[in-house]
């Protein structure tokens, strides 16, 4: 299936590589836009500046902090792909969107917080809370393409491992008219949309690319509009949206809504619970359920299951498409002994965790630490960056290191620790690390978490 070379991590293997002049740092602690951003030490300060330079296959590493009009001066949008090649681009929170916000400040615009355009095919975001947006009319935080097409569309954009919290719309597809450049191929899951107080559908999808969304959670705390609504915004272009694996509850509207023209749309595998009204304007797939997923605590924001949730091992899987859930945990987990199929919504339940519980640092100690069930054997897998086109396995997805094809390991008991020291050396920072668990238990093998880390 794979290759593991059991080899303690030595300090030359890390040595063989430094950060390409494709990587770029953005920091608004201590970052300047007078800076060239090419290293940690150099970072941008705003996502705008980035944004600005960048080309195509770079990737942008954000590290934790607030990114707003009020802490970093941004100029929303941020756009990509307008005015220069910048495909391929991985804007990536590098500690996840419990650390990295890009704020609102209250303010409205129509354009996003972020925008992508037609030169940004492929573009990834990933890692990010987006808080805080006025209630106008259309204002959102990300805007994928325009209803005039061609060089204002957006295609193969992957939006995942975000929470979008007190916002207006967290995502607007737009579409485009017929005989024109579409926006199409985007990959929109693993996200959590949390709203209050708004009247307008917390994702909206128009037109007629194949646009996939997936694994999310919508979760509506007060009052609000649809979870989902699938349309045409212009008569031409009949929405053909790919609808799999979501959790939609408490909108005051539709959790699942179709206008006139989203009758191609494909909707299954999804769980509309406690909504004005479950779905609406379609043909409902007998995979669709209305039943209670059974969040942990959602009044602390814990959208994980239950082990009696019957969300557990019940989704579709599509192999070709997932990465990791909200957790960075694979969705091949099989918690009930079923089969390997992934859960319903933005998390995956499981009993067993990984976690780097002291980050990898220049001159530092890093710590890795493994939890579940005992007797076991924690393994963790390394690769200097992570690959563009994940690796499915039947047990979710394989870390490799993509010049090697073996994964540098550590092994330790399970449960348990291991530390690791980092050596002290300048031309190492700013590498990026990316490191795995994985679990032997009793001759099985388990992926765990995937963390991402830059020294």
């Amino acid at each position: 299936m794979f290759r593991i070379l059991l080899a303690a991590l030595a300090v030359p293997a890390l040595a063989l590589s430094s950060p390409a002049q494709s990587m770029f740092y953005v920091d608004a602690a201590n970052g300047s836009d007078g800076n060239q951003g090419t290293s940690p030490s150099f970072a941008f300060k705003s996502l705008t500046k980035a944004s600005q330079v960048v080309g195509k296959n770079s990737t942008i590493f954000v590290m934790p902090g607030t990114y707003g009009v009020q802490t970093t001066n941004e100029a929303f949008p941020v756009t990509f792909g307008a005015g220069m090649d910048q495909s391929n681009v991985t804007l990536i929170g590098i500690e996840g969107p419990s650390k990295t916000f890009i704020d609102g400040g209250k303010s409205s615009t129509s354009l996003g917080m972020l925008r992508v355009r037609s030169q940004g095919t492929g573009i990834r975001i990933t890692g990010f809370t987006f808080q805080n947006m006025a209630s106008a009319f259309w204002s959102m935080a990300i805007r994928l393409g325009s209803a005039s097409g061609g060089v204002y569309s957006a295609s193969k954009v992957e939006i995942d491992n975000c929470v979008f919290k007190d916002l207006n719309r967290g995502i607007v597809v737009f579409g485009s008219p017929a005989n024109t450049l579409q926006s199409t191929d985007n990959k929109i899951h693993d996200n959590l949309f949390l709203r209050s107080g708004t009247g307008y559908p917390a994702v909206a999808i128009y037109g007629d690319g194949t646009n996939h969304f997936y694994n999310n959670t919508i979760y509506t705390t007060t009052s609000g509009g649809d979870g989902i609504f699938l349309d045409s915004i212009v008569a031409t272009a009949p929405c053909k949206a790919r609808i799999h694996n979501n959790i939609i509850m408490n909108a005051n509207a539709v959790g699942i809504n179709v206008g006139a023209a989203g009758g191609a749309a494909v909707i299954q595998y999804n769980d509309s619970y406690n909504n004005g009204t479950a779905f609406k304007g379609f043909t409902v797939h007998m995979s669709n359920m209305t039943v209670d997923p059974m969040f942990v605590d959602p009044s602390k924001d814990d959208f994980r299951l239950k082990p009696a949730s019957k969300m557990v091992d019940a989704g579709t899987s599509l192999v070709a498409l997932m990465r990791h859930d909200l957790d960075y945990f694979p969705h091949w987990y099989d918690y009930n002994g079923n089969g390997r199929a992934p859960d319903i919504g933005a998390y995956e339940l499981h009993k067993m965790n990984f976690e780097v519980t002291d980050p990898l640092k220049l001159g530092k100690t890093a710590k890795f630490t493994f939890a579940g069930t005992p007797n076991g054997v924690g393994i963790v897998l390394w690769s200097l960056d992570e690959l563009r086109v994940p690796v499915a396995s039947p047990l979710g997805l394989v870390l490799l290191d993509v010049s090697t094809f073996l994964p540098m390991t550590i092994v330790t008991t399970a449960p348990g620790s291991r530390t690791f020291s980092v050596p002290n050396d300048k031309k190492l920072e700013g590498l990026r690390v990316t490191v795995q668990g994985l679990y032997l238990l009793n001759g099985k093998l388990e992926l765990l978490n995937v963390r991402e880390q830059v020294l």
